[in-house]
């Protein structure tokens, strides 16, 4: 999977220059288009280095878009970024999305580009400059400076790599952390974390809860997609009615005609299940998944109406 620019959503800004934090007269550089496929490589690299496939070629393009849309961020949104699809919704949605589809949007709106720390809106610098934006990796030290001077408090930087890779995982099918309520806790309360070591031991830190790329994110994605790097340990106790992918319908009360495809991350056709005819009422249905560990996306087609549904095999 690789990231790419889409033309038509470029950044607002061919290039940010702010203020040195120890002498406000001095501009320094944060960010340049021209740096950008260094983020985008850094950001899928993070992912794909984990099973060694960092060489391979692209086979999988997400675009990127730097929108000012406010159909994407509606005025006023604090969103940052997303992904789609948003795999991490609960499966049943209606969307059908497979690999050329994929994008990142980067939230550029004048609204969100122009505030500060405390999000209130200040409009751009005497520069013409934003002062809530994305640096380039290259510009860390700089950006870091900036974002953390008691001088400058109306400048917020995001480092666009980190951005990158959280969005990447969110189409790798990772969530943003674990369903347990006690890891909330943890992270939010630091006398819990300290009184209750134990609790929090076995809880989800890292890339997707804004924690940086930690040895959870490389563990999680090795389990999905190169398990025989990860060692995935398989309960050969747990009954058979819970082994394997299936899928639970509700079929229209005069039944209906079922055909399910088979893709995998890169959109590529596994197998495809011809139309066969159920009955109304709840039914469960095998998915064919050849045994091998990922994320596998199920085009479900009942009655000639396609829904979309996402398995993980771990």
């Amino acid at each position: 999977m690789c990231l790419v620019l889409d033309s038509t959503y470029r950044p607002p800004f061919s290039e940010v220059w702010w203020p040195d934090p120890e002498d406000t007269t001095v501009r320094r550089l944060v960010f340049s288009a021209e740096y950008l496929w260094e983020d985008f490589c850094c950001a899928a690299r993070a992912w794909s280095c984990i099973c060694g496939w960092e060489s391979q070629t692209c086979r999988c393009s997400v675009r990127v878009k730097f929108s000012t849309d406010p159909t994407h961020f509606p005025v006023g949104s604090r969103i940052t970024a997303y992904a789609i699809p948003w795999w991490w919704w609960p499966q049943g949605d209606s969307c059908f999305a497979l690999c050329d589809t994929f994008e990142i949007r980067i939230n550029n709106t004048h609204w969100y580009v122009g505030t500060n720390r405390d999000w209130q809106y200040i409009g751009l610098d005497e520069m013409g400059m934003p002062r809530r934006f994305f640096y380039n990796r290259r510009f860390w030290e700089a950006a870091w400076k900036i974002d953390t001077s008691t001088r400058l408090k109306k400048y917020y930087a995001y480092d666009l790599c980190t951005i990158l890779t959280h969005e990447i995982g969110h189409i790798y099918g990772f969530g943003h952390h674990c369903n347990a309520l006690v890891c909330d806790t943890c992270f939010q309360d630091e006398n819990f974390r300290r009184d209750h070591p134990e609790r929090c031991r076995c809880c989800y830190e890292g890339i997707m809860n804004g924690r940086g790329f930690t040895e959870h994110d490389r563990c999680m994605y090795a389990k999905l997609y190169c398990p025989e790097l990860a060692s995935v340990r398989i309960d050969q106790t747990a009954p058979r009615e819970a082994e394997g992918p299936r899928l639970q319908l509700t079929i229209p009360s005069g039944g209906a005609l079922i055909r399910l495809q088979i893709y995998d991350l890169r959109g590529r056709l596994l197998e495809e299940i011809p139309a066969q005819w159920y009955n109304g009422g709840n039914m469960t249905i095998e998915v064919p998944t050849r045994g091998v560990s990922g994320v596998y996306f199920c085009v479900v087609e009942v009655n000639g109406e396609r829904c979309l549904r996402t398995i993980i095999v771990p």
